[in-house]
């Protein structure tokens, strides 16, 4: 039942030859479930394998394979839905020259390698769950032959068993999802090649293409670039109030985007007033026009010329996002900072901006110490010092203001929100209401009215109201 045939076995061996002679995405090889995959097929055509460690990489695969998830409207089985986004993610050559060059502009001798790799992966991409399970069970029975009495080993679990993978046709399913069943349907992956050098010009490569948000991470064991898979969805659909300035940081940033000269931008404001969340909404109203936002943590603003790096010469437009900065009377990271605004030796990248968030308008505390001296020598050093630090907020081409809004305003953005949360409360009842809640948590700002709303909405649910 379980022998195995001299076809499979030869396909299997193409299989395996065909994943290794990779140029150009060569670092598929490296990922961890496709090193599993390679290893299981090889040890099925070794003669000799070890049991165990054939028995320990198919079930550590098959793990591995059922905690993928895999998205509505896709119709592959979970390895292909890996592979598939190993190609599309991968940052590579290819896939960076895509990004600012025509199809017919690349070297044509980058285009056959890269062709000749997506045939070996396609090739790669054929072999199934039921395949495999069987030419791993027929080679342990070759090996262990009193295996085959085991209970269990009728009944081995493959990753076609995954929930969620059968195929489901749905509309509007994402330009990825498009490309890679576009690819299952082809024999030959090569022949897709203009096709995937246009999603890699259109969405990006490698990290940048798969994410929109970033967070730049820092530990002892290194700093890197971390996406984030579910940005704040927040939209500026659903921010009230401050028009005006909102519209000034979005015609900021279509600038960016169209490629004109634009300002680095500090919005300045009391707490709650919405300065991140303006910030966050450009993610989602620009984010398919090639916007990215990497936020970077105070604390490492040190690296900021090795983010600058990393970003420059993309094809994206990139806002670096510095939320709640001030510094305190002792801290000198301002620096790396004011460098990069004020410009060096190495100008700051055209496809590059940095929005920063405050609640102090020179973002250094000034103390009274900072203008007091015991020596003329001493006086002229602290007031270099000082004028460093207030200069800082200077730097930023544009700086919007969020003040704290009025009784009238709060009270207007208040019934705003609960309009758009479908509550339905005398105006009077609803603003008696809005300034307890004012009075007895945060203060009035846009993030007290929301938050009022939401305590209100869970009363309505309750049926307390």
């Amino acid at each position: 039942m379980f022998r195995p045939d001299s076809a499979l076995k030869m396909k299997f061996t193409g299989v395996y030859f065909a994943g290794r002679q990779l140029s150009v995405y060569r670092r598929l090889l490296s990922d961890g479930i496709f090193k599993l995959l390679m290893d299981a097929v090889e040890l099925t055509i070794d003669d000799k394998p070890s049991p165990e460690r054939l028995t320990d990489t198919y079930f550590e695969l098959t793990h591995r394979l059922l905690e993928t998830d895999v998205p509505p409207g896709f119709n592959g089985d979970p390895w292909q839905y890996h592979l598939l986004s190993l190609v599309l993610g991968d940052d590579n050559t290819f896939s960076r020259q895509c990004e600012t060059k025509q199809f017919h502009e690349l070297d044509a001798g980058l285009k056959k390698a890269a062709g000749l790799d997506l045939r070996n992966i396609g090739a790669v991409s054929a072999l199934d769950a039921r395949s495999i399970r069987h030419m791993v069970r027929s080679k342990l029975m070759d090996l262990v032959p009193w295996v085959a009495e085991l209970p269990s080993f009728e009944s081995w679990p493959g990753w076609d068993l995954a929930p969620g993978h059968t195929p489901i046709k749905e509309a509007g399913v994402d330009p990825d999802i498009t490309l890679a069943n576009d690819l299952l349907k082809t024999d030959d992956w090569q022949s897709k090649l203009p096709d995937v050098a246009q999603f890699y010009r259109e969405n990006g490569a490698g990290i940048f293409g798969r994410h929109l948000a970033f967070r730049w991470d820092s530990s002892e064991t290194g700093a890197y670039l971390q996406g984030i898979e579910k940005p704040d969805p927040i939209t500026f659909n659903s921010l009230v109030g401050y028009n005006n300035e909102r519209k000034t940081v979005i015609d900021n940033t279509e600038k960016l985007l169209q490629g004109l000269p634009a300002n680095n931008i500090l919005l300045y404001g009391e707490r709650g007033t919405g300065k991140s969340s303006t910030v966050k909404a450009l993610l989602h109203k620009f984010g398919r026009q090639g916007l990215r936002l990497v936020e970077v943590p105070k604390q490492n603003l040190s690296d900021f010329p090795r983010i600058i790096q990393l970003l420059r010469g993309r094809a994206q437009k990139f806002i670096v996002f510095v939320d709640d900065l001030s510094f305190e009377e002792n801290e000198s990271d301002y620096k790396y900072l004011k460098a990069i605004l004020e410009g060096g030796l190495e100008a700051q990248p055209q496809n590059i901006l940095i929005y920063a968030t405050s609640n102090r308008r020179h973002l250094v505390k000034e103390f009274f110490s900072d203008r007091e001296s015991h020596s003329t020598g001493d006086e002229i050093r602290i007031q270099d010092t000082m004028q460093e630090k207030l200069s800082l907020a200077d730097r930023f081409g544009i700086t919007v203001t969020f003040t704290s809004p009025s009784q009238s305003e709060y009270l207007a953005i208040t019934e705003t929100l609960a309009q758009q949360a479908g509550l339905q409360l005398p105006r009077e009842e609803l603003h008696r209401l809005a300034l307890q809640w004012e009075m007895r948590y945060n203060g009035r700002s846009g993030r007290t009215a929301r938050q009022f709303v939401d305590w209100l909405t869970g009363e309505k649910k309750k049926r307390r109201f």
